[in-house]
């Protein structure tokens, strides 16, 4: 249920000791967005505003970006009929809907400042599949590119502090980001304060092209075909104790090379400099025949259990990370035959 709130929208906290902000009911469930028997034929989320528009009811103002919910609903319209081994495939995804909007952006671009050394990494540009992985150096020069844009259009008005916590709210940079590399290409912020000159569009995708570049080249050599994403962009499986230097080691597991980025339906989104850990990724994923709940699969991105000791810690990572899953039993009798054990709770 949504409430209807007096005084504020429930964005940010509200006064609740004078009464002001008391809710005055709710709204009815009729005026919830909605969608039944879609004509489509399915229904795909991935957090992301789930109606073009103007909202029946101001019940959210924060929703991840369009793009993992844009390729979800392409793989699933790629097909007439999908199979349980389509969804696992379409689980790992790691075609990026942003790198397909902006990629030809950054092409166009880089062909209009005409410098013959540019060519080679246009040309990896303009063939990437826009998978984010090891298959393309294109990976890595965009990765690089859309990070280092974030301080090349915003760091001279807002310096260090204000673009530290700009970045952290990934969805409101990147729309914004989107919004300026697409439609407002002539907008003051690609012009920097600090000089005589009027920068623009150009200028900044030229900088974060030479920063990326000279990244890579550091980091892996002038060769591009030893430029791999997953070198740099890895996973850890992190106790909060695992912070510790020391204990590291003991309760964290991993890093592991990973594809992918915030965007991707294998969502692995990560910190913007190096080194460019995951720090976001989906916790679970569960695949269901409704025809046939018995045949059910899952797996979590750790394990079933938190303690250090246990066999089942860290026991679904590997298979997490590969892409396979495990039964997810609904019938007693697949209880009987596969269980390890049973635990009796006797309250006195």
């Amino acid at each position: 249920r949504c409430p209807v709130r007096r005084g504020s929208k429930g964005i940010v906290p509200s006064s609740g000791w004078d009464g002001a902000n008391e809710w005055a009911g709710y709204y009815p469930f009729e005026m919830m967005p909605q969608s039944y028997n879609p004509a489509k034929g399915y229904i795909a989320t991935a957090n992301n505003r789930p109606v073009k528009g103007r909202l029946p009811i101001p019940y959210s103002e924060y929703w991840e970006c369009p793009y993992r919910a844009e390729r979800i609903a392409e793989l699933i319209e790629s097909k007439e009929k999908l199979s349980i081994e389509d969804i696992k495939i379409m689980h790992v995804d790691t075609v990026s809907a942003l790198a397909r909007r902006l990629v030809p952006v950054f092409v166009r671009e880089l062909k209009e400042i005409k410098d013959p050394s540019y060519a080679p990494y246009v040309k990896e540009l303009e063939s990437w599949n826009y998978r984010v992985g090891d298959h393309s150096p294109a990976s890595c020069i965009y990765e690089l590119m859309l990070n280092r844009l974030q301080h090349v259009i915003f760091h001279d008005e807002l310096g260090d502090d204000l673009l530290t916590r700009l970045v952290k709210d990934k969805i409101g940079v990147t729309n914004t980001m989107v919004d300026l590399l697409t439609r407002r290409t002539g907008s003051i912020l690609f012009d920097k304060i600090n000089t005589p000159e009027k920068e623009t569009m150009r200028d900044a995708v030229k900088e974060a092209f030479t920063y990326a570049r000279g990244f890579l080249e550091k980091e892996f050599g002038k060769d591009m075909r030893d430029w791999k994403w997953s070198s740099l962009h890895q996973i850890e499986f992190s106790h909060p104790f695992g912070q510790e230097a020391m204990l590291r080691p003991i309760f964290n597991y991993g890093p592991f090379p990973f594809e992918g980025d915030e965007h991707t339906i294998n969502r692995a989104g990560y910190a913007n400099e190096k080194p460019f850990k995951v720090n976001i990724t989906a916790s679970i994923r569960y695949i269901a025949d409704l025809s046939a709940l018995h045949e059910s699969r899952i797996v979590l991105s750790s394990g079933q259990s938190a303690h250090l000791l246990s066999g089942h810690r860290t026991d679904m990572c590997d298979l997490f990370m590969k892409g396979e899953y495990i039964p997810w039993y609904f019938l007693p009798e697949q209880y009987a035959a596969n269980r390890e054990g049973t635990l009796t709770l006797k309250p006195e």
